[in-house]
């Protein structure tokens, strides 16, 4: 097996997520942490992450893969779940994708919902 590469990414790299990110992830802070500055015998903060409204980093590993996703993506998955019907799996999707794809297909996808539940209960009041 061949080894991979390890990636660095470029400061014009970090630069572009740290925008996309803007108003997504919040800059959280550092907390100093006495118990193991002492035990160490110098200055150890922990960043504080658990402060993001996820809870965790990830969002920004996670937000900025979707929002680099191509639209025929967003387009795929919804034509693939209008064909199911599945008015749930719709649901996430739009949910999933609100803050990363174009608003203009998020309406798109909004009124094929609307259309789908419309016919569901047109069904059920024949």
């Amino acid at each position: 097996m061949s080894e991979a590469t390890p990636y660095f990414p470029t400061i014009e790299a970090v630069e572009a997520a740290a925008k996309k990110l803007e108003g997504v992830a919040y800059v959280t802070p550092l907390t100093a942490n006495a118990q193991y500055s002492s035990k160490f015998e110098c200055n150890i903060s922990f960043k504080r992450e658990d402060l993001q409204v996820v809870r965790s980093y990830k969002i920004r590993g996670a937000y900025n893969k979707m929002s680099s996703l191509d639209v025929s993506v967003f387009k795929e998955k919804i034509e693939n779940v209008i064909d199911t019907g599945n008015i749930d799996a719709l649901k996430s999707i739009i949910n999933f994708y609100k803050d990363t794809v174009d608003k203009k297909y998020i309406l798109m996808a909004e009124e094929m919902l609307y259309n789908l539940i419309e016919e569901k209960f047109e069904d059920m009041l024949i």
